[in-house]
C-alpha cells in the first residue's frame, strides 16, 4: 500500500504517490495532475511488487553492464563449471554485450529482447 497526497505548485493542484519498496525503504513519486494518474501508479507499484518484478526506478538508471558484471562474476569458479563460465563469457562479450551493454535498464523494452 501507499499514500496519495496534493501539494501546490505555481501550475496549479499536483499529487505525490508515497510508497515502500520491497526493501522497506520510503520512496515518492510526485507530479501527477490527477488523483487517477496517481492512483494508477500506486496500483502498477503494488502489483509488480507482488509479483516480484519491481524495479527500483534509481536502480533503473544504471547500464546493463553494471549487472552483468556482478552476474557474471557470480557464475565464475568453483560456482560452476569453467567452461560453462567460459560459454557465459564469450556470450556475453560477442552478442549481449555490443548491444545491450551501454543501455540503461529503463530503456529497454520486452519487444526489443524478444525481437
Amino acid at each position: 500500500m501507499g499514500t496519495i497526497t496534493s501539494y501546490e505548485t505555481a501550475k496549479g493542484r499536483r499529487y505525490r504517490v508515497r510508497y515502500r519498496k520491497p526493501d522497506r525503504t520510503e520512496t515518492q513519486k510526485r507530479g501527477f495532475t490527477t488523483t487517477r494518474e496517481a492512483k494508477l501508479y500506486l496500483s502498477m507499484v503494488t502489483v509488480s511488487k507482488s509479483k516480484g518484478e519491481y524495479i527500483d526506478p534509481v536502480a533503473s538508471r544504471v547500464p546493463v553492464r553494471m549487472f552483468a558484471d556482478s552476474w557474471l562474476r557470480s557464475k565464475q569458479p568453483p560456482m560452476s563449471k569453467p567452461s560453462y563460465y567460459m560459454t557465459l563469457e564469450r556470450a556475453w562479450k560477442n552478442h549481449v554485450a555490443p548491444v545491450w551493454a551501454d543501455r540503461e535498464i529503463w530503456s529497454i523494452r520486452r519487444s526489443e529482447v524478444q525481437d
